[in-house]
């Protein structure tokens, strides 16, 4: 019997999904996830030979195979894979946005546009074990934010996912995203088989070592150990990772506590978590100052915060407007008290907790919550007297711990 021909679907039926994020970003997770779809072509990054061939500087030792492999030409590949007729209803094509940069963007309101982010924090300790140094420009943040705006300009808001989210909630976000691309949800996406996919780049063997062992998506556990080297280019990525993180829709996130051992960092809640180099406690008291905002000092006494109650209320009475009532800032201190504690198991035996408020309904609060294990002096209050000076704030919300107990 002979086998009936398939029909190809016309060039306006199909979706042309294209996902924009940068490395280290579970970007080929999510592509190995649609492959799994029996609608679906997914194309792994079709522009990195564009990218490569325009960037002489950047040494990636599959270069020369590359440039072999694929189109070095940007707009042979606009219009000869992104926009070309596809046997399947979807085409998903895997991009890292930098390999964009040169091309006209006007492309982009032809096909329907994701965009995959990362808390900095979690990509840059990523991308560590496969780069001794990490450019500003590798972790790809201001090329989404163009990407962002470009389509929000055109009215065309692109849809946003947050690696965290994906990796806890995962069944719940990929059903939500297939909502959303008006498809039907399909179980064969949560898992497949270990090994390689046909539609690989030829850099598998450099980049995709964990997706090659997988069989579906992992829960994010604890971050990696996050590099001091790195510091300059997080201070960069936060604010635009904060842009970023706003287009992501319906879902409560809590993202994971970073290592202990990153001592680098000061643990802050829902407000801020800051590199120590760029933000010790003159800074924040700046930052503080500049905004018009207010200070607490508590302390703590066998694991137990004495006065914390008395001084949320302090600190929320002369703060107006506030988003975070008093029982979420209380609990929000406890938490990062006991993120704080030392090797021996001691809580920190002081905390600062300063908030400011914004003036617009769309920019967050900042609520700062910085523990100390000496006796805070008096530097704190001189520096609100001081100039103030910029630091930069982002968001940041750690998983739910339990509050520490009186003995």
């Amino acid at each position: 019997m002979q086998e009936e021909a398939k029909e190809t679907p016309a060039a306006a039926d199909v979706l042309r999904l294209n996902v924009w994020s940068g490395p280290r970003c579970l970007s080929t997770t999510l592509m190995r996830s649609f492959a799994e779809r029996d609608d679906t072509k997914v194309v792994d990054e079709p522009l990195y030979a564009y990218y490569l061939s325009t960037h002489p500087e950047k040494y990636r030792p599959y270069r020369e195979e590359i440039v072999k492999y694929q189109s070095v030409e940007g707009d042979s590949v606009v219009q000869n894979v992104l926009l070309a007729p596809c046997e399947k209803k979807i085409l998903y094509c895997k991009h890292i946005a930098k390999q964009i940069k040169g091309i006209d963007k006007e492309f982009l309101l032809k096909v329907h546009n994701v965009i995959l982010t990362r808390h900095p924090l979690g990509q840059l300790a990523s991308f560590g074990n496969k780069l001794e140094e990490q450019p500003m420009d590798e972790t790809c943040f201001e090329e989404l934010v163009d990407i962002q705006k470009f389509l929000q300009n055109n009215g065309r808001d692109p849809y946003v996912i947050d690696v965290q989210d994906l990796q806890d909630n995962t069944e719940d976000v990929l059903k939500g995203f297939c909502e959303h691309l008006g498809i039907e949800f399909q179980e064969s996406m949560l898992s497949w088989e270990k090994g390689r996919l046909e539609e690989y780049g030829i850099w598998a063997d450099f980049w995709y070592d964990a997706i090659l062992k997988s069989t579906g998506f992992r829960a994010s556990g604890n971050q990696k150990q996050f590099r001091k080297v790195d510091l300059e280019v997080l201070g960069k990525c936060l604010p635009l990772y904060n842009k970023l993180r706003q287009g992501v829709k319906n879902v409560d996130i809590n993202s994971p506590i970073p290592r202990k051992d990153n001592d680098v960092l000061v643990l802050c809640k829902n407000g801020i978590v800051s590199a120590r180099g760029f933000l010790g406690i003159p800074d924040v008291a700046l930052h503080v100052s500049e905004n018009g905002g207010v200070c607490e000092v508590v302390e703590t006494e066998d694991n137990f915060v004495l006065g914390l109650t008395e001084a949320v209320k302090n600190l929320l009475k002369d703060v107006q407007d506030c988003k975070l009532n008093e029982e979420q800032v209380i609990q929000l201190t406890k938490d990062t008290i006991i993120a704080n504690k030392d090797e021996d198991g001691n809580y920190p035996g002081y905390c600062y907790i300063a908030m400011t408020v914004s003036e617009k309904s769309e920019d967050p609060d900042t609520l700062m919550i910085i523990p100390q294990f000496s006796k805070p002096n008096h530097e704190f209050q001189k520096c609100l007297e001081q100039e103030p000076l910029t630091c930069g704030d982002y968001l940041f919300n750690f998983d739910k711990c339990a509050s520490p107990e009186k003995k």
